[in-house]
């Protein structure tokens, strides 16, 4: 499997000499047609058993399924900005619309995970929490 974005790629295989060949090519690619420099210390190889972070996701292999989760640090975060969200709301800073825009984004943001997470921090402290 390849994910490429204007700025990444994620490549998938189960053959390591394969991935690095890929690797090879790529920087040599980028470097040669494109005069575009390579950053080695973001550049790995890593086992996907083992799961690697990439744009506030965290993507293992796990009985030869792609599992895909939002990064704890990412919640962390949305729970602080939807808490502060609801105190604005109670206190007259923001509006109704505002706020339900606002909380709205993040309960769509992380469509390629499963956002039951994301979900249920929302109820908790925008719905119930006063």
């Amino acid at each position: 499997m390849i994910y490429i974005s204007t700025r990444y790629f994620i490549i998938m295989d189960s053959d390591l000499e394969k991935l690095k060949k890929a690797k090879d090519i790529i920087i040599d690619k980028l470097d040669k047609k494109y005069k575009l420099k390579v950053n080695t210390k973001k550049t790995k190889i890593v086992s996907c058993r083992e799961g690697f972070s990439f744009l506030g996701y965290v993507f293992k292999v796990i009985d030869k399924r792609i599992v895909i989760k939002i990064k704890r640090s990412n919640l962390d975060k949305i729970k602080k900005r939807v808490k502060e969200v609801r105190y604005l709301l109670d206190n007259n800073k923001i509006s109704h619309n505002r706020a339900f825009c606002s909380i709205m984004t993040y309960s769509n943001c992380y469509k390629y995970a499963s956002n039951i997470k994301v979900l249920k921090l929302i109820d908790r402290y925008f719905y119930h929490e006063k």
